[in-house]
């Protein structure tokens, strides 16, 4: 035997066994995902998203703001903290060119930023009325109670009840909640929302397969080779 080769073990050459299967598995996934991504292009023939460039602080609180769980500030409060979250949330509706909160949670959701997960199609759509599911509308596009009951022609408490009952038939916390609980029970349901959360989440993977390959790579790199025979 050569001595400048030093020999194999088992552990070695199951580390290879696996690396060799990785890399299969990762040019499979993209082939499955170039598939995928094609479906996905032919059903919404647009060029591909824009995202915008939210920091991960932003990206939480909005999606915090999406769970229920928007903290009470003001702009006007003196307190540290809640000036932070001020700022964050301006920036954030600056971003995506929205009126509010509830705005800003629409357009990611219909975008395919933010993932939901859709209730069931054997699940039933909760029932909302014509007039409810209007100013439920409205409200995903950032319109306010007051602006609402002028368009409408109908009192603001009219509005405020509605809100209310809307809140309480999908279990939202608040407005932002209330939107995506409309797309999760599919009181809001469009085909366009579920593509794009479907082009969204194939970049997703993209980008995790690029990332399984490199370390498949790193795997057999002589240097690597090098140190594990050691």
């Amino acid at each position: 035997m050569d001595k400048t080769t030093p020999p194999t073990t088992s552990i070695e050459s199951g580390a290879e066994i696996l690396s060799v299967q990785a890399g299969q598995e990762i040019y499979d996934a993209h082939k499955d995902m170039e598939k995928a991504a094609s479906d996905v292009e032919a059903v919404l023939d647009r060029p591909r998203l824009e995202i915008p460039d939210l920091t991960p602080v932003q990206f939480q609180e909005l999606e915090k703001a999406s769970l229920g769980k928007l903290a009470k500030v003001q702009a006007a409060d003196t307190n540290r903290h809640h000036m932070t979250v001020v700022r964050h949330r301006s920036d954030i509706l600056d971003k995506l060119g929205a009126k509010s909160m509830s705005h800003a949670v629409n357009i990611v959701i219909v975008e395919g930023i933010l993932p939901i997960k859709l209730i069931g199609q054997e699940e039933p759509v909760p029932h909302i009325k014509p007039r409810t599911f209007k100013i439920l509308s409205l409200i995903a596009q950032g319109i306010t109670n007051q602006k609402i009951s002028k368009r409408l022609k109908v009192h603001k408490n009219t509005v405020t009840n509605h809100v209310e009952t809307a809140k309480d038939k999908l279990e939202a916390n608040n407005r932002p909640h209330l939107v995506r609980r409309a797309y999760e029970t599919r009181v809001f349901d469009f085909p366009d929302v579920r593509v794009k959360q479907a082009r969204y989440l194939l970049a997703r993977a993209g980008l995790m397969i690029e990332e399984a390959g490199e370390l498949v790579t790193d795997l057999r790199s002589p240097q690597n080779n090098a140190t594990s025979s050691r």
